[in-house]
């Protein structure tokens, strides 16, 4: 009886601890993209999402996140894959990992943070007066696209938020060389 008491507290602690070791990790939440720290941290392209940013590797961001809902690879077998999370609101956070050839996918690097189906209100005049006149416009597949800075604002034909990524600053660049005229 002694032992099996033992054996029952002990499995009580061990999952005790386990509980409390995945209460640390965090879930990735959607920016309030009318907060004024938040959009100047989002267009100088330094926005911490629950302690991640752009360029962190994918074994640090696994250490601090739950989880995914699911991962994607990419459908020609680069050195990239995606991590989707959902939220219960049925929001979409999507972070964009890349590597090198020879790299182990602990060592791929955070390229963007993307949210979609964002549960607040947001227009373009909502854009135009949280952040200003944007860097670039540029209409693509039934979307309407603003960069600001190291992020990109995606609406739809309706002017209604469709999503928004903070991309890797490289990213910017390659976007404003084929878009600008």
């Amino acid at each position: 009886m002694k032992k099996l008491m033992t054996c029952c507290i002990a499995m009580l602690l061990l999952f005790t601890l386990t509980v409390d070791a995945n209460a640390a990790l965090k879930k990735p939440s959607v920016p309030n993209l009318k907060n004024k720290t938040v959009v100047q941290a989002m267009k100088k392209g330094n926005y911490k999402l629950n302690g991640i940013k752009i360029g962190n590797t994918y074994g640090y961001v696994k250490q601090k996140w739950v989880k995914p809902s699911f991962k994607v690879t990419s459908l020609y077998q680069r050195y990239d894959f995606e991590y989707h999370y959902f939220t219960e609101r049925g929001d979409n956070t999507i972070l964009y990992f890349t590597g090198k050839r020879g790299d182990k996918p602990e060592q791929y690097r955070l390229r963007s943070i993307s949210f979609a189906g964002i549960p607040q209100y947001f227009t373009v005049s909502d854009m135009n007066k949280y952040w200003g006149e944007g860097d670039l416009y540029y209409p693509q597949a039934g979307t309407i696209n603003y960069i600001q800075g190291n992020t990109l604002l995606s609406f739809d034909v309706n002017g209604s938020i469709a999503y928004v990524a903070q991309l890797h600053p490289e990213d910017i660049k390659e976007i404003l060389r084929k878009f600008a005229f």
